[in-house]
């Protein structure tokens, strides 16, 4: 078992392990009220949900399922949550437990973030993606037709409990999303290697890239400097993703995104010839496809209504060697390296 603490605003504790052994300390300690309110998918539900909730005994469990899925970040997936947990009388002393991957974290902790302005959050991570990266940070969000993670709140979880376990149900293409985040802190912190990668999934490469966002974080809580360099790839994936009607999956996006962001840092100069092809190779290797599906004008025309944005220009992030960095681009300009 490895423990990691979070030092930001509302300090916490990041659990890696195999089993649910400590899983019931872990929540007693945290949700002090007699409710919990489950929120998972029609996914994770039908494989996990009984071992889950035979750790929570002497609770009143309450199972929110929202079918899988990133159409399922909506505002009115929200609003049926929070009425939920009003009905069923849900207490700021009470809590929630996101059981899931990166949406289900993400919408379900944007439901704690605003419920009262605030109640007890305890990440499950379910996929590769959401235990490397999603589940902790404190960044929640909901889509809107325009675009995705326009609506949402920074909230630090209470904390996170990461089960490696639950990642061996994983489908070939979970596995994949969750590399493509995976290679894009190999370009944030030396301990992630490709030898590392190599090896699969396991628990210390889980919680390396956990101690380079944890470092990040703590930094940066809410993306005014160095978080920003965790977009690595995103940018463009945000809009791949979006393009696609969510077709393809954000680590999947991400994957794209990467590729197209050496592609831009080799044209500023920023990378050898030599840079950019072993980049470019690391990062097919663990997500496989690299092909950008839509034109450069559509990708453009996406990364306006991007936060980073301010509709002419967006902050980059670009890979200057083998080191990332945030540099301002023009949008036309952008446009222009990308084609």
């Amino acid at each position: 078992m490895f423990e990691l603490n979070v030092k930001t605003q509302r300090e916490y504790k990041i659990v890696v392990t195999r089993g649910n052994g400590q899983l019931s300390a872990f929540v007693r300690e945290r949700v002090k009220g007699k409710r919990i309110a489950v929120i998972t998918d029609t996914n994770v539900a039908p494989l996990h949900l009984t071992g889950l909730t035979d750790c929570l005994d002497g609770y009143e469990v309450h199972v929110l399922t929202v079918k899988a899925g990133e159409e399922s970040k909506n505002i009115n997936e929200y609003y049926a949550l929070t009425v939920k947990l009003s009905e069923l009388g849900f207490t700021r002393g009470d809590g929630v437990l996101t059981f899931g991957g990166g949406v289900v974290g993400d919408l379900g902790a944007f439901v704690a973030s605003t419920y009262m302005r605030g109640i007890t959050l305890i990440a499950l991570p379910t996929t590769l993606l959401s235990a490397v990266d999603s589940s902790v940070g404190g960044k929640t969000a909901i889509d809107l037709p325009m675009g995705k993670n326009l609506v949402g709140t920074f909230y630090q979880p209470h904390g996170v409990y990461v089960n490696v376990d639950y990642l061996a149900t994983l489908p070939q293409r979970e596995i994949d999303c969750g590399m493509g985040e995976v290679v894009k802190y190999a370009f944030l912190g030396g301990s992630v290697t490709n030898e590392l990668i190599d090896k699969g999934i396991s628990e210390e490469l889980i919680v390396e890239c956990l101690k380079i966002k944890r470092d990040i974080v703590e930094k940066d809580e809410h993306e005014g400097s160095v978080r920003k360099l965790l977009n690595l790839g995103h940018t463009v994936g945000h809009a791949i993703e979006s393009l696609s009607g969510y077709t393809l999956s954000h680590g999947e996006c991400v994957a794209r995104g990467m590729a197209q962001a050496v592609k831009v840092s080799a044209r500023l100069g920023l990378m050898t010839a030599g840079d950019e092809a072993r980049a470019t190779s690391m990062i097919g290797a663990a997500a496989k496809d690299l092909t950008c599906p839509y034109s450069t004008d559509e990708i453009i025309d996406k990364i306006k209504s991007d936060k980073k944005s301010d509709g002419t220009a967006v902050d980059f992030v670009v890979i200057n060697g083998s080191v990332a960095e945030v540099k301002r681009l023009g949008l036309d300009e952008l446009k222009e390296l990308l084609a």
